[in-house]
């Protein structure tokens, strides 16, 4: 496995328990961990729940996580 990235805690969880060996495990990260504008928010919330402001925030901020584990592949493989 080179890497996964999970928008919440449950399919963190999920994807921990398919890891076949620790070195895989620690390859498994949360998106939000990669958003460096919304430090405030310890998950991806779910946009259903917030009305159009909540799709906004969720757009948002994986718009400035992709971008910096974009940067972060580019560093390691760059």
């Amino acid at each position: 496995m080179t890497g996964c990235a999970c928008t919440d805690s449950g399919a963190t969880r999920n994807v921990k328990k398919l890891a076949k060996t620790e070195e895989d495990v620690a390859k498994i990260h949360r998106m939000i961990d990669f958003s460096s504008k919304f430090s405030h928010h310890h998950k991806v919330p779910d946009p259903y729940y917030g009305g159009a402001s909540g799709f906004e925030l969720v757009m948002d901020l994986l718009e400035d996580a992709c971008g910096n584990l974009l940067d972060k592949i580019k560093g390691n493989f760059g």
